[in-house]
């Protein structure tokens, strides 16, 4: 997939929106995007700011009980502009910025 910048993803844990990607670039093997919060953001905050800690920390064992937590949230990319649905296998979330790989 070669990341279109005009391309915005709602987040969703089922039907609950977390937030919008946006401005996605590649930066293989990742995507890059502006993370914008939504109404469910909150619920999983914390996970996601745990697992952020474990990355910078080089995955320490107390914290990568985060980044299984993450993935079984059973997260979902949906293009706004109707578009196929991604699963990410690894995604992260540090403030205005985003990444994920699928």
């Amino acid at each position: 997939m070669t990341p279109d910048k005009a391309s915005v993803w709602s987040l969703k844990i089922g039907e609950q929106v977390i937030g919008l990607f946006s401005d996605p670039q590649g930066d293989q093997p990742w995507i890059l995007c502006r993370f914008t919060p939504a109404a469910g953001w909150e619920s999983v905050r914390h996970l996601f700011e745990v697992q952020e800690e474990a990355r910078r920390a080089g995955f320490p064992q107390d914290k990568v009980w985060a980044i299984k937590e993450v993935r079984e949230l059973g997260l979902e990319l949906h293009p706004t502009n109707g578009g196929e649905m991604i699963r990410p296998i690894f995604i992260y979330i540090q403030d205005e910025t985003a990444r994920f790989r699928f």
